[in-house]
């Protein structure tokens, strides 16, 4: 888990402007064709990770071990996630990045989608909020029509209150104002890893009217005894 912390934390210091080490260009390379820094924010999956950094081991050690903790992160805007380089968004079996879509400020799915009807905007109106030429229809169509963006996704963009203001927070910015970067990256991983033992639910369910305090329970081996034999049994 430590491991982890630490091939995540670089991706704080690829986002670092004041870091210009020429390690960045081995990152740089794959980011490019896919939309630069929103590879981080995005919902990219282990095995369309590996795809992505074909022959690129120190980016796809990276973004694996990143990609645990942003699975971790509690993302509750559903309008505001990503659609390029998202594993649950696929035509063909391939995630989706049109650099010319992106550059246009086409990103999240609230830029496609009117909350007013409750349904995507057809392409007309696509064209008129972003510009975007007629030889784009059928790309288009294929996301919005051909159940490329999951139905489960679909239902929580209906019922999205557009009144209520977000307090959205990309995993980037977040990161960037984080110090200590591998220590929080691991605490965040550990506690999200670390399951409550039965037994604690067995004591609690035998003896409802007893409070427990567990973390005395568990320390009192090690106050009792220094003899690691004895703490340990």
């Amino acid at each position: 888990m430590f491991i982890n912390a630490i091939k995540a934390g670089w991706v704080k210091r690829y986002l670092d402007k004041n870091n210009q080490g020429q390690w960045k260009i081995f990152i740089s390379k794959i980011l490019e064709k896919k939309g630069g820094n929103i590879v981080f924010n995005s919902n990219l999956a282990e095995n369309d990770i590996k795809d992505m950094c074909q022959n690129n081991q120190f980016t796809k050690d990276n973004l694996t071990s990143w990609n645990l903790f942003r699975k971790n992160y509690e993302q509750n805007d559903i309008q505001k996630i990503i659609i390029w380089n998202n594993s649950d968004i696929k035509i063909n079996n391939e995630t989706l990045y049109y650099k010319n879509w992106h550059e246009k400020g086409f990103l999240y799915l609230e830029h496609i989608f009117d909350f007013r009807l409750g349904k995507f905007y057809s392409f007309d109106n696509m064209q008129y909020l972003y510009q975007i030429t007629n030889c784009l229809y059928l790309k288009y169509l294929q996301l919005v029509l051909v159940n490329s963006i999951p139905k489960a996704m679909q239902s929580k963009l209906k019922s999205v209150d557009i009144s209520q203001p977000s307090e959205f927070k990309s995993l980037t910015e977040l990161i960037l104002t984080t110090t200590k970067i591998s220590k929080y990256l691991y605490t965040k991983l550990l506690r999200k890893n670390v399951h409550e033992p039965n037994h604690i639910q067995k004591w609690e369910d035998q003896f409802q009217d007893t409070m427990f305090i567990w973390n005395k329970i568990y320390n009192m081996p090690y106050k009792a005894s220094i003899d690691t034999t004895i703490q340990s049994f």
